[in-house]
């Protein structure tokens, strides 16, 4: 198995837009999407804009029907599990912990980098 979370999310990405199913291909796209316009956002707020602005409308209402999703299932005991989950990944060797999942945008950035999208 992959110990780190950025691996693993990039090889579950990967697998999910190598798949033959359509929607598999959409899942992995739009997953890879968001985490870049996270990162973008965090680093550049008016950039983030204007690249939110070029894309579909549908993927847009698709992320925010699942932040409306995950609203719902908020604990307010979310920080210590976050904490707590983040003492235990870097325990593995992830020394940033719950950071680590941002990583995985510097291996799709290298990735999608030599690749044409489907």
């Amino acid at each position: 198995g992959y110990a780190a979370e950025n691996e693993a999310n990039f090889i579950g990405c990967l697998a999910a837009i190598n798949h033959d199913d359509v929607y598999f291909k959409y899942s992995g796209y739009t997953f890879a999407l968001r985490f870049c316009l996270n990162e973008i956002y965090r680093r550049d707020e008016v950039l983030f804009d204007t690249i939110t602005k070029t894309v579909h409308k549908g993927i847009l209402k698709n992320y925010e029907e699942m932040r409306t999703f995950w609203e719902g299932y908020k604990n307010p005991a979310e920080p210590i599990f976050k904490k707590t989950y983040s003492s235990y990944l870097k325990a593995n060797k992830q020394a940033k912990g719950m950071e680590s999942y941002s990583y995985v945008v510097a291996l799709f950035v290298n990735y999608f980098e030599t690749k044409t999208l489907e």
